[in-house]
């Protein structure tokens, strides 16, 4: 006979055949034949028998028909049919995960699952809930899950379940093995600020400088706000603290949502009025759990529309060094008695034309000369650059040089700009100090030589006014 796995009650199919029809229906779990009388006779079919026992075990269940004559079937071969009885449950004895905590989507790896049953385990099953699931319920598997997604809102420490059904219909209980927890940091989104015009990524109260700008021109500087979290970010508000000198360009109305690894960009504009330092602050607002209010400071330089930059013996254009009003362009040490030329870059920053009038030393050093000299007046065109040259020839060994240098121009917020430039010539090398001590050397030689001669001459002398006395 067919073994089948049940649990009471016991569900079957059940046809019989008579010459005159049957009447009425039992099933008992004995092979003794029943009375005609027997109470339990049932005129409908039944499809539902609760089996009597208390433990597992093999049981046979027995059919029997009646007819209107009051015959009952005999035992055949088609007649009962004999099954396994479980109601013991499995039993999951080890669930564990190598993992202490879970951030966001990601699932949780299970790292060991094992269960035993007397038939067998054919479900695997986890799940949030101590609630033990029903053999309808969706989500059993027939191999062991080795992963699992948790489903929450937010953090919490997360208890997950491991069930295992058999054959039978029978699930595992809850024990002391068949669940663990696990700390679980719900997804959450991450902003990352970035200046794309100078190719860095800025971290809170960072601060980032425009270029010199003149007061009737502009700078411009892009901005990039990137999710970098796992949920969406939202940015409430971009703005500008209490400056009208820097404006938003690509303002942004109202709350702006950006998905996980996407990004937006909005431009800042910098327009001084006059000669000096800006500064403000840019403020972002979003959902970022770290950083709610995020802050970057700008500064600005309102320059003149002249401006000057130097370089040293033929140094690249890319390399000059600025050169500021009433500042010092120091060239550090030069060589004594060779020279070193300096080249000046004098740019119009403005958007008119501006006339150079003269370039002149204010306090008179042999040691600097103007040269080449372009030939003055001249006009530099907007954005235009005009160099001049400054020749520097120290004569003197450690001493410190200074020349001012004026440039008068026509442009009305500096038409004066003034700068020293500064200097050290250097001490002797080792070559011509060996020279001098050698010189020194054969001086004081050459003196003890003549010292040491006079004396003999003059003991000569002596001894020949001796002898003429005699």
């Amino acid at each position: 006979m067919k073994r089948l796995y049940h649990t009471s009650p016991h569900t079957g199919c059940l046809e019989a055949a008579d010459n005159i029809g049957v009447e009425e229906w039992l099933i008992t779990q004995s092979d003794e034949k029943p009375s005609t009388d027997d109470y339990r006779w049932s005129k409908s079919k039944p499809f539902v028998y609760n089996i009597s026992a208390d433990i597992s075990s093999n049981i046979t269940l027995y059919a029997w028909a009646k007819d209107g004559a009051g015959n009952i079937s005999s035992i055949n071969d088609n007649s009962f049919v004999n099954i396994v009885y479980d109601i013991d449950p499995p039993e999951i004895t080890e669930f564990y995960s190598k993992e202490t905590e879970i951030i966001s989507k990601r699932d949780v790896s299970i790292a060991g699952l094992r269960g035993r049953d007397n038939i067998g385990i054919t479900g695997w099953k986890i799940t949030q809930s101590s609630r033990k699931p029903n053999i309808s319920d969706e989500g059993w598997l027939k191999f062991k899950p080795r992963k699992f997604k948790i489903l929450a809102d937010s953090d919490s420490l997360i208890t997950l379940y491991a069930w295992g059904r058999d054959a039978a219909g029978n699930v595992s209980n809850v024990s002391k093995a068949s669940h663990f927890s696990i700390k679980y940091i719900a997804p959450r989104p991450k902003i990352r600020i970035e200046c794309l015009s100078k190719s860095s990524a800025l971290s809170n109260d960072s601060i980032v400088t425009f270029d010199g700008t003149a007061p009737d021109k502009s700078s411009f500087l892009m901005f990039k706000i990137e999710n970098i979290g796992d949920a969406a970010l939202i940015v409430s508000k971009v703005s500008i603290s209490n400056s009208k000198d820097f404006v938003i360009t690509s303002p942004i109305d109202g709350k702006i949502e950006i998905e996980s690894k996407r990004s937006i960009t909005f431009g800042v504009q910098f327009n001084p009025k006059k000669i000096c330092l800006y500064n403000t602050t840019l403020v972002i607002k979003s959902n970022d759990f770290e950083s709610k209010i995020f802050t970057v400071k700008l500064n600005g330089y309102g320059i003149p529309s002249i401006s000057l930059s130097g370089s040293i013996n033929g140094i690249s254009e890319s390399h000059r060094m600025p050169i500021y009003d009433n500042g010092i362009f120091d060239i550090g040490i030069s060589a004594c008695g060779k020279k070193t030329s300096i080249v000046l870059y004098i740019a119009n920053n403005s958007t008119s034309d501006i006339v150079l009038n003269s370039i002149s030393k204010k306090n008179s050093s042999a040691a600097f000369e103007i040269s080449p000299l372009p030939r003055l007046p001249v006009i530099i065109a907007s954005n235009g650059i005009i160099r001049a040259g400054i020749v520097f020839l120290p004569k003197s060994y450690n001493r410190e040089y200074s020349q001012i240098i004026h440039i008068a121009s026509s442009d009305d917020l500096c038409s004066d700009f003034v700068f020293t430039i500064k200097s050290r010539s250097s001490g002797k090398d080792k070559a011509e100090q060996s020279k001098v001590k050698i010189l020194k050397k054969k001086t004081e030689i050459a003196s003890k030589v003549k010292v040491d001669s006079t004396k003999k001459l003059s003991k000569g002398l002596s001894a020949v006014k001796k002898v003429l006395k005699k």
